[in-house]
Protein backbone atom coordinates (compact mmCIF):
# COMPACT_ATOMS: atom_id res chain seq x y z
CA UNK A 1 0.00 0.00 0.00
CA UNK A 2 1.05 3.71 -0.44
CA UNK A 3 -0.39 7.19 0.53
CA UNK A 4 -1.98 8.74 -2.79
CA UNK A 5 -1.49 12.67 -3.10
CA UNK A 6 -5.69 12.34 -2.27
CA UNK A 7 -4.87 10.94 1.34
CA UNK A 8 -2.07 13.67 1.69
CA UNK A 9 -4.44 16.20 1.17
CA UNK A 10 -6.60 15.32 3.51
CA UNK A 11 -4.53 13.82 6.32
CA UNK A 12 -2.45 17.53 6.17
CA UNK A 13 -6.31 19.49 6.90
CA UNK A 14 -6.91 16.84 9.36
CA UNK A 15 -3.60 17.20 11.19
CA UNK A 16 -2.54 20.89 10.17
CA UNK A 17 0.33 20.23 8.12
CA UNK A 18 1.36 22.82 5.39
CA UNK A 19 2.28 20.73 2.12
CA UNK A 20 3.88 22.08 -1.00
CA UNK A 21 3.64 18.72 -3.21
CA UNK A 22 7.07 18.19 -3.71
CA UNK A 23 7.93 15.77 -0.39
CA UNK A 24 9.06 12.57 -1.27
CA UNK A 25 8.43 10.87 2.02
CA UNK A 26 5.25 12.10 3.06
CA UNK A 27 5.34 9.82 6.46
CA UNK A 28 9.08 11.02 7.64
CA UNK A 29 8.94 14.56 6.28
CA UNK A 30 6.23 15.52 9.03
CA UNK A 31 6.98 13.05 11.42
CA UNK A 32 7.25 14.85 14.87
CA UNK A 33 8.78 13.36 18.12
CA UNK A 34 6.71 15.92 19.79
CA UNK A 35 3.05 14.98 18.33
CA UNK A 36 3.05 10.73 18.80
CA UNK A 37 0.11 10.98 21.06
CA UNK A 38 -1.61 13.28 18.78
CA UNK A 39 -1.50 11.10 15.95
CA UNK A 40 -2.37 7.77 17.94
CA UNK A 41 -5.59 9.98 19.17
CA UNK A 42 -6.35 10.53 15.94
CA UNK A 43 -5.74 6.82 14.57
CA UNK A 44 -8.07 5.92 17.75
CA UNK A 45 -11.19 8.39 17.19
CA UNK A 46 -11.52 9.19 13.49
CA UNK A 47 -13.10 7.41 10.83
CA UNK A 48 -10.67 6.53 8.51
CA UNK A 49 -10.04 4.76 4.92
CA UNK A 50 -7.89 2.01 5.02
CA UNK A 51 -5.59 4.47 2.69
CA UNK A 52 -5.65 6.94 5.43
CA UNK A 53 -5.25 4.31 8.28
CA UNK A 54 -1.98 3.28 6.46
CA UNK A 55 -0.81 6.69 6.34
CA UNK A 56 -1.37 7.33 9.75
CA UNK A 57 0.32 4.23 11.08
CA UNK A 58 2.91 5.55 8.69
CA UNK A 59 3.50 8.81 10.31
CA UNK A 60 2.89 7.21 13.94
CA UNK A 61 5.86 4.74 13.70
CA UNK A 62 8.40 7.49 12.19
CA UNK A 63 7.51 9.56 14.73
CA UNK A 64 7.94 7.32 17.23
CA UNK A 65 11.11 5.85 15.82
CA UNK A 66 12.62 9.88 16.24
CA UNK A 67 11.10 10.24 19.82
CA UNK A 68 13.56 6.62 20.58
CA UNK A 69 15.91 8.63 19.03
CA UNK A 70 16.18 11.63 20.82
CA UNK A 71 16.04 10.30 24.16
CA UNK A 72 17.36 7.21 26.26
CA UNK A 73 13.77 7.26 28.45
CA UNK A 74 10.74 7.25 26.83
CA UNK A 75 7.36 6.94 28.19
CA UNK A 76 6.44 3.41 27.60
CA UNK A 77 3.04 3.73 27.86
CA UNK A 78 3.31 4.92 23.89
CA UNK A 79 4.53 1.66 22.67
CA UNK A 80 0.99 -0.71 23.80
CA UNK A 81 -1.04 2.18 22.13
CA UNK A 82 0.69 1.78 19.06
CA UNK A 83 0.86 -2.00 19.21
CA UNK A 84 -2.56 -2.25 19.54
CA UNK A 85 -3.31 -0.27 16.55
CA UNK A 86 -0.97 -2.18 14.60
CA UNK A 87 -2.74 -5.03 16.10
CA UNK A 88 -6.04 -3.88 14.82
CA UNK A 89 -4.54 -3.10 11.17
CA UNK A 90 -2.27 -5.57 11.10
CA UNK A 91 -3.03 -6.71 6.96
CA UNK A 92 -2.72 -2.70 5.60
CA UNK A 93 -0.02 -2.55 7.87
CA UNK A 94 2.51 -5.77 7.60
CA UNK A 95 4.54 -4.44 4.83
CA UNK A 96 5.13 -1.26 6.75
CA UNK A 97 6.53 -3.52 9.24
CA UNK A 98 8.82 -5.21 7.25
CA UNK A 99 9.95 -1.75 6.27
CA UNK A 100 11.14 -1.00 10.07
CA UNK A 101 11.86 -4.54 11.08
CA UNK A 102 15.18 -4.26 8.03
CA UNK A 103 16.05 -7.92 8.71
CA UNK A 104 18.33 -7.44 5.71
CA UNK A 105 20.78 -5.86 7.52
CA UNK A 106 21.51 -7.15 10.95
CA UNK A 107 24.35 -4.88 11.54
CA UNK A 108 22.98 -3.01 15.23
CA UNK A 109 24.69 -0.33 14.18
CA UNK A 110 22.33 0.70 11.01
CA UNK A 111 18.95 0.13 12.18
CA UNK A 112 16.35 2.30 13.63
CA UNK A 113 15.90 3.46 16.98
CA UNK A 114 12.59 1.19 16.61
CA UNK A 115 13.52 -1.60 14.78
CA UNK A 116 14.49 -3.88 18.10
CA UNK A 117 10.66 -3.27 19.42
CA UNK A 118 9.21 -4.15 15.62
CA UNK A 119 10.72 -6.90 15.54
CA UNK A 120 9.86 -8.36 18.75
CA UNK A 121 6.37 -7.51 18.10
CA UNK A 122 6.86 -9.16 14.60
CA UNK A 123 8.24 -12.41 16.58
CA UNK A 124 5.33 -12.34 19.02
CA UNK A 125 2.44 -12.50 16.37
CA UNK A 126 4.26 -15.45 14.85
Amino acid sequence: MYITTKTIIKMNALLGFSWEGFEQDWAIEFADLNRVEEFILVAQTQSLTSEEKFAIISLILASYDRLLDSTEEVENHLWPQIAQLLDDNFEISNDLLQYWAQWEDERDDNLFAITPMIREYLAKRT
